[in-house]
């Protein structure tokens, strides 16, 4: 963002507070008086305004990306990208859902609005402008709903809403891929790539977010954290009060049912009571990624320390390719050189 668009930010955002003050040349936001307001007062703000890293000529010295696409980065520091497969899909679906119900629920279907290929042209257009629509729909046609059932009318589909959401997904994943290309240019191996394609299932139970939800989603914000940190991840409840690893006893918190009947003890005792089998391997594999990375910069080391031998090569530095993880693959991961090894997907949103 440059400085001049995030200091109007500022004055727009003391004006919705009524901290916008006028000294003998001009208006400026008064920071005294936003420091003295309540902290939800703030914060209720964070969406309201556009916000991100500030090219200011200091902290930011250039355009983060200009930097990166000149090689100056940190030469001591490694980084890991990714999100879900749908990560998206998550928000975009709550602006396409029947009734205004929340995301996830619990319809098979998602409950979701049905677009006719008319209204999801309209969508992809409003999202990449008419130049380049026809090249968006090239890799992303529509679902070919528009034909008149027996009332005459138009039958339309909700594969529409999926569609959308993996445009915003995929031009994600290819925007990472792109960020980590430019970093190991830089550094070479110092950037890993990973797409998530799971979400946590072993106890249907289990529905604060990001853990249980129906496969309609697929895998999608926040779903890789569950087996990140070897637990259902209960952010939506706060500590949740639940048995295992999380907050209980000082707190004094009421035990909320839908976080404490995750824990099943057919499955261990431990964290072991979170998961089946299958997804509590998948867990420790995750867990040994991050923490590895964690200690030395890499996920397949712990650096001075022993490191899991199953992981010595499971995940791969290129210039472009990532791994793909889900507790469905045989040892929890396959690699892809290219986003579903379809070079048309990234093509699209890099000449975009």
């Amino acid at each position: 963002m440059k400085l001049s668009d995030a200091l109007e930010n500022s004055m727009q955002a003391a004006k919705a507070v009524g901290c916008l003050s006028r000294s003998a040349l001009k208006p400026y936001a008064n920071k005294t008086c936003m420091a003295a307001l309540p902290d939800l007062t703030i914060t209720n703000l964070t969406n309201s305004f556009g916000w991100g890293p500030v090219t200011d000529g200091v902290t930011f010295p250039q355009d983060p990306m200009q930097m990166l696409r000149e090689g100056l980065v940190n030469p001591s520091v490694s980084t890991i990208l990714g999100a879900q497969t749908n990560d998206s899909f998550l928000f975009l679906s709550q602006d396409y859902t029947k009734g205004h119900l929340s995301q996830p629920n619990n319809y098979p279907d998602g409950h979701l609005k049905a677009l006719s290929t008319k209204q999801y042209e309209n969508a992809v257009k409003d999202k990449v402008g008419r130049d380049g629509l026809q090249n968006v729909l090239a890799v992303y046609p529509a679902a070919a709903t528009d034909t008149a059932d027996a009332a005459g009318g138009a039958i339309r589909s909700e594969a529409n809403v999926h569609s959308l959401g993996r445009i915003e997904s995929d031009q994600m994943h290819c925007e990472l891929r792109a960020r980590a290309t430019l970093l190991n240019a830089a550094q070479p191996g110092s950037a890993f790539v990973y797409r998530f394609d799971y979400w946590y299932q072993s106890n249907a139970q289990c529905t604060a977010v990001p853990n249980y939800h129906l496969p309609y989603m697929g895998a999608v914000h926040q779903d890789e954290v569950t087996f990140v940190m070897g637990q259902p991840n209960f952010m939506e409840d706060g500590s949740c009060c639940g048995r295992w690893g999380l907050s209980e006893g000082q707190e004094g918190c009421q035990k909320v049912r839908r976080c404490t009947a995750c824990y099943n003890t057919t499955f261990g005792e431990g964290y072991k009571a979170y998961f089946n089998d299958k997804e509590f391997e998948f867990a420790k594999r995750m867990g040994a990624w991050w923490t590895n990375f964690a200690a030395s910069g890499s996920p397949n080391s712990r650096g001075g320390s022993a490191s899991n031998a199953s992981t010595s090569s499971a995940w791969p530095v290129s210039s472009k390719g990532g791994v793909v993880l889900s507790a469905d693959l045989p040892n929890g991961y396959t690699t892809e050189a290219e986003l579903y090894n379809d070079p048309a997907v990234c093509q699209l949103w890099n000449e975009s």
